[in-house]
């Protein structure tokens, strides 16, 4: 089979996985979730090199894309979003799929992070904001912890007051 061929065999199965995620979008991720993605990551890899062995630079670069991109939708749907830096920052959009949400930042400085939806529900309500944290220096050392709820949505979150490196996260509870 061609490199093209197994790479639209791939999107195919991922699409279709993808579509069983979103209706279980609730549920934890599952060992088969983990197969599924992994099958598809070593098969584009496999294809990467095939490209690179017969020094085609324009073919690899596409399969690379696409390894990244189903990366980061597994991490989207499995893991919890997370941002870090050392400056004030404009993070996303993000899309924050319905539910509630543990948001920790851990800072030895100060911190602002003020959430606002582009669509959906987020927070307070649409095209609402709605402040995650506003700290003063050393009341994150060990992390502080808020509640953030989503009906669904694609927000910004936007950072300031920003005297030491962060890292923020949100990690879905249910």
């Amino acid at each position: 089979m061609k490199p093209v061929m197994r790479g639209m065999a791939i999107v195919a199965t991922l699409l279709l996985a993808s579509v069983a995620g979103v209706a279980a979008q609730d549920a934890a991720c599952t060992l088969d979730d983990l197969e599924i993605t992994l099958t598809a990551l070593e098969a584009l890899v496999a294809e990467a090199r095939e490209a690179q062995d017969a020094e085609d630079v324009a073919e690899a670069i596409p399969i690379v894309g696409e390894i990244g991109a189903i990366a980061s939708e597994s991490l989207a749907r499995c893991g919890p979003l997370a941002w870090e830096g050392e400056t004030a920052q404009l993070l996303g959009p993000a899309d924050i799929d319905a539910g509630l949400y543990r948001a920790t930042v851990l800072t030895e400085g100060y911190f602002i992070a003020q959430v606002a939806s582009v669509s959906g529900e987020c927070g307070q309500g649409p095209m609402m904001s709605q402040f995650l944290f506003n700290l003063r220096g050393g009341a994150a050392s060990d992390g502080a912890e808020a509640l953030f709820v989503s009906e669904g949505c694609t927000a910004l979150i936007e950072t300031g007051n920003i005297s030491e490196p962060w890292n923020l996260t949100l990690e879905k509870i249910n």
